[in-house]
This record gives C-alpha cells, structure tokens and sequence, in this order.
C-alpha cells in the first residue's frame, strides 16, 4: 500500500505507517515517534539511543538484539515490545543470498503501537481501548480520505470547573470549563412564533 513507511500526524503526534492490511479488514499499524535506521548485519547500529544488531536474516524474517534483548524471529511489517515499554518494527528486510554479499534491515523504533481497525476499538501498545472506535474511510478510488476516532464514555461523565475529562489513551483531547460568573439576574424568555 502507498501508505506503509510513510509519516503522518494523528492527534498532534507523529506516527510511522507500518503496515496496511487490504481486502477482508482495513487494519492500520502506526508506530508513535518513530526512529529509523537502516542495520547492516555484522554490524552494531544506535537506533534512539539503543544499540541494535542483527542476530539471524533470511529473505522472509529476522531477528534482531537491542541493547541485549533478542526478539523473536520478525517478518516485514512486524513488531517487537522491549523490555522499556517501546517497540521495534521491521520496515524492510534487504536479504542478500550471495556469500559475500551483506544483508541488511531497515527497522523503525517507537514509543507506542497504534492499531487501528475500521470499525473496531483501537489498540494502543496491544491494549484495547474501548471508548475508541475506529474508522479509515476511503474515497471513490479507494485512496484513504480520512481517519475518524469516534470516543464515546462508558458511562455518564460530567465537566465542572473542578472535574476536567480527558481522552483515554491518546491524552491529546482534555475538556474542560471555567467557574461561571453571574454579575446579574439574567432572564431568557422563549415564545411561539408561529407554526
């Protein structure tokens, strides 16, 4: 898809597009602040602070040390939690078959994994957040239009100047009111003005 290794900003962030699944489901995964870089095997790259190597390629998957921990064996578009609560993505795996040929990874390391399935709650960092639905609605050619985060409260939720309600998991969104102030009496009248 024409969307995948591109950048764009949802809800004030910055996320990486990591993968589009077409046809039955129009599942989109994001990676929030991505860092990329390219890792050439046999070699040790600082990825976001991070020291990244590569511990097996093949031409489908591979499988990647980051500051120590290796993750499991990762296919493009896949993704790893480490043990920091981040996550690294296989953006493309640049697999050379020849003997002195150097194979190479271009991965992407984020802060945060957002899922989004057209229809479904959106999941952030592997946890379903319910009060979120998504949707990626597509134009008549079948191009992305828009992306639509409907946030509807579980329960009954109430702003006063003391109370402020805040969208769960993305933080982006905070509602929020002023004290009122009533120098005067104010009297509104409403009356019929016909049919």
């Amino acid at each position: 898809a024409i969307l995948e290794t591109t950048t764009m900003r949802l809800m004030g962030r910055d996320y990486y597009v990591l993968d589009v699944i077409n046809g039955t489901t129009n599942k989109t995964t994001f990676l929030d602040s991505a860092n990329s870089a390219i890792v050439t095997e046999g070699q040790t790259s600082t990825v976001a602070g991070r020291s990244v190597g590569i511990n097996y390629i093949s031409s489908t998957e591979t499988r990647l040390d980051v500051d120590g921990t290796v993750t499991n064996s990762l296919v493009e578009g896949a993704t790893f939690k480490l043990p920091d609560g981040t996550y690294v993505g296989i953006k493309d795996i640049l697999y050379d078959s020849k003997e002195a040929g150097i194979s190479k990874v271009e991965i992407s390391i984020g802060t945060g994994k957002l899922e989004v399935d057209s229809g479904s709650a959106v999941e952030l960092n592997d946890d379903s957040v319910e009060e979120i639905i998504g949707f990626l609605v597509q134009d008549g050619s079948e191009k992305l239009d828009k992306i639509v985060l409907m946030w509807s409260t579980d329960e009954e939720e109430f702003i006063t100047p003391a109370s402020s309600l805040t969208m769960p998991a993305f933080e982006a969104l905070k509602l929020s009111m002023t004290a009122h102030t009533f120098p005067a009496q104010e009297e509104t009248t409403v009356k019929g003005g016909g049919s």
